[in-house]
Parts: C-alpha cells; sequence; structure tokens
C-alpha cells in the first residue's frame, strides 16, 4: 500500500500524516453525571452497580455499552473495525479481556495505569498510520469501586481518606479512529520514559505522577520545536489540583506566563462543589474528558489544538506493601481541528 507513513522524530516522538477522529462516546456514573461530564454523556447510569452483581461487572458493561453504543452510532459492524486498543485498572485488565470476548474485533489489552487511553491512542495511530488498519478504536475506563479494591481498600472499609487523595473517576471513554479525512487529526505523539523521583504516599497521586507529565511534555516541545503558546491547550490527564500545581510552576519556570494549561481530573468534576477530594484521577478521566468535552470543543471550533499528556502511576498491590517508590509515566497526543 502506498502513501505517507508516520515520521520518527527523536527518541520518541511521532508525527503522523492521516489519522483522524470519527465519533466517540462515553459513558459515566452517578456522581459524574453531577459534574461538567454531564452534557457530553452519551450513557449515564444511576448508580454503581449498573444492573451487575459487582462493581467489577459493572465497568465490563461499561465498556460493552459504549463500543456498542459507538458502532450504532456510525452503523458499524464488529468486521467494519479492525482493531481495538484499550485496557483498564484491574488486575491482569481482566476487565477489557472479558468485556471484549462479546465482539469478534482485534484486540490490543494494555496497562499504562491512568495513561492508557493517551498510549491505546497513539499505537492506534501508528497502525493507521502505517496503512496496516483502517478504523481503530481506542478506549479506556476506571470504576471508583473496582479501583478503590484494587489499590486501597474497599468503600466498605470505612477507612478515612486525606486531602491530598484524588477520586478514580467511575466512566469510560472511546474514540473511533480512522485514515478517512473528518474535522479533528490526531498529529503528534511522545512515548514516555519511566520517571521516579523517590515518592511513595498512595495517596497522593499528583505529586508521584506530575514529574512524568512534565518531562514528555518538555520533551514533545522539543521533538516538535513547539511551545505552549502554539496549542490552545495542553491538558494532563488526572494529576488534579496538587499535581497540577506542579506543571504549572515548571511550565511557567520554561515559559513564563503560560496560562493555557489544565487537568482532566479538574474538567471532569465541579471540584468546589463536589466531595472528590483534590480530584479526579483513573484511566476513564482523561479518556471520558478528551472524547467528551474536548471532542466537543474541538467539533464547535472553539479551540484547534490540544496537547493531551496522561499520567500513570505505576504500581500495585505488592509494590505499595513492599514500601517501593511509586514510578510514573506519561504519554502525550496531540488533537488538531481541520476546520479551513
Amino acid at each position: 500500500m502506498g502513501g505517507v507513513f508516520a515520521m520518527k522524530l527523536g527518541r520518541g516522538s511521532f508525527k503522523f500524516n492521516d489519522v483522524y477522529v470519527k465519533n466517540t462516546c462515553i459513558a459515566i456514573g452517578k456522581l459524574e453525571a453531577q459534574g461538567k461530564l454531564k452534557s457530553y454523556a452519551d450513557i449515564v447510569y444511576n448508580d454503581n452497580y449498573f444492573g451487575e452483581k459487582s462493581f467489577e461487572a459493572a465497568e465490563r458493561k461499561m465498556q460493552k455499552d459504549v463500543i456498542g453504543r459507538l458502532k450504532a452510532k456510525e452503523f458499524l459492524t464488529d468486521l467494519d473495525i479492525d482493531l481495538l486498543v484499550g485496557g483498564d485498572l484491574i488486575n491482569q485488565e481482566i476487565v477489557s479481556l472479558l468485556a471484549m470476548k462479546d465482539f469478534n474485533i482485534p484486540l490490543i489489552s494494555l496497562f499504562s495505569a491512568c495513561a492508557t487511553f493517551s498510549l491505546a491512542t497513539i499505537i492506534s495511530s501508528v497502525f493507521i498510520d502505517n496503512k496496516l488498519v483502517n478504523r481503530a478504536i481506542s478506549m479506556a475506563s476506571s470504576h471508583n469501586l473496582s479501583a478503590e479494591r484494587t489499590f486501597r481498600y474497599p468503600v466498605e472499609y470505612g477507612g478515612a481518606k486525606e486531602e491530598t487523595t484524588t477520586n478514580t473517576l467511575t466512566g469510560c471513554g472511546a474514540m473511533l479512529l480512522t485514515s478517512k479525512k473528518t474535522a479533528i487529526k490526531v498529529t503528534e505523539a511522545t512515548i514516555g520514559k519511566v520517571i521516579d523521583v523517590n515518592y511513595n504516599n498512595s495517596f497522593d497521586m499528583g505529586s508521584a505522577m506530575a514529574p512524568a507529565a512534565i518531562e514528555t511534555i518538555l520533551e514533545h516541545f522539543n521533538a516538535f520545536n513547539t511551545s505552549p503558546k502554539d496549542y490552545d491547550l495542553i491538558l494532563t490527564g488526572d494529576l488534579s489540583q496538587i499535581g497540577r500545581s506542579i506543571v504549572q510552576k515548571a511550565l511557567n519556570d520554561s515559559y513564563p506566563n503560560t496560562k493555557n494549561y489544565d487537568d482532566c481530573g479538574l474538567i471532569a468534576y465541579d471540584y468546589f462543589e463536589q466531595d472528590v477530594f483534590c480530584g479526579g484521577s483513573g484511566c476513564g478521566c482523561v479518556a471520558t474528558v478528551v472524547a467528551g468535552y474536548i471532542y466537543d470543543k474541538l467539533m464547535h471550533g472553539e479551540i484547534k489544538k490540544v496537547l493531551v499528556c496522561a499520567t500513570g502511576a505505576l504500581m500495585n498491590q505488592t509494590s505499595t506493601l513492599q514500601k517501593e517508590s511509586i514510578s510514573a509515566i506519561a504519554h502525550a497526543f496531540t488533537l488538531e481541528g481541520e476546520w479551513k
């Protein structure tokens, strides 16, 4: 097959030529529907179980509902989709793997913690731009109560939480990517490196992940010879209030008066009205904000170029109990409106 392929810049950055967003779909939980995402949601659930017997089964249903709705929006069958790349936060990717047994779609299931959606989008884009597939779905989900059971304590335990804690968002977001031209294009990507600053407070993920975000954003600027002024918005995934302040300072140190930076964990909720501690987190956080809020802003021409840098804390129950520090990683991609 002919055509111009993806171009590699530097060690981990890529320039894409023909990768477009055809459509998106997001599902959110009851708490999230009380925040800023409600007007962008395709599916809203009224309780934490979604009619299932467990929180893990509820998250699985959420993924299935999102894939089904996204297919229906574009009148597609499973055979029309060449690849699905996505993941979740639960042990061995069990939510995504079990959700996909009901679909006849080739799957790359991956784990990059809360940076999963960015990595899924980058991998999908590489396949599309190198003419290996025509349509791919990038997707990620998280469920507050399945994540609490996995990484901290079940909510039923009743343990007190610190104000530095982020609230894992219940939501799933998916983007249908295609080689056919649409109004929104995926143009740039940078794959992050594992960063460890010897931080081990699992109740303050923002501080643990912020250095990885800074590393990837600055690397992205260097690879593409850009700066904050070249983007309408720079968006991190789920650092929330504390992590956001760290990244904001770093950006201002390198690029004074940077004012176009925000975080999905603060966009997803009404931070001052909802009881979400210092904001939202979870790989469903960046997925729903980008596939909902950001997609809408791009489609309406309110913003034209967005750098999305999702962050992930690389930890599990064992590493926490063994007092390992929390390493982190961040992956970035750029969405641009193609309006003329």
